[in-house]
């Protein structure tokens, strides 16, 4: 009867002592662990959006740009010829 106790507690302490390790590491995983976001074909479908925004949104200034740099080019050889 004595064994059968004995045996009792060693099994509800390894219990107890696997509960609360799993506890510890779930504790750390949730603190120190970064979280890890699930969206990902939102977010990329969100960059990409972003992305052909602003390149349609500057294409008016990449005329404008191209058309300065044309000036630029021209002035400068004019000075040099």
């Amino acid at each position: 009867m004595n064994q059968f106790f004995s045996l009792m507690t060693y099994i509800v302490f390894i219990f107890f002592a696997i509960y609360y390790s799993h506890q510890v590491y779930l504790f750390i995983q949730e603190k120190y662990v970064p979280k890890v976001n699930k969206l990902k074909y939102y977010t990329q479908h969100e960059k990409y959006d972003n992305i052909v925004r602003e390149v349609l949104s500057h294409e008016h200034d990449k005329i404008e740009m191209e058309n300065d740099l044309h000036e630029f080019i021209e002035e400068n050889l004019k000075q040099y010829k």
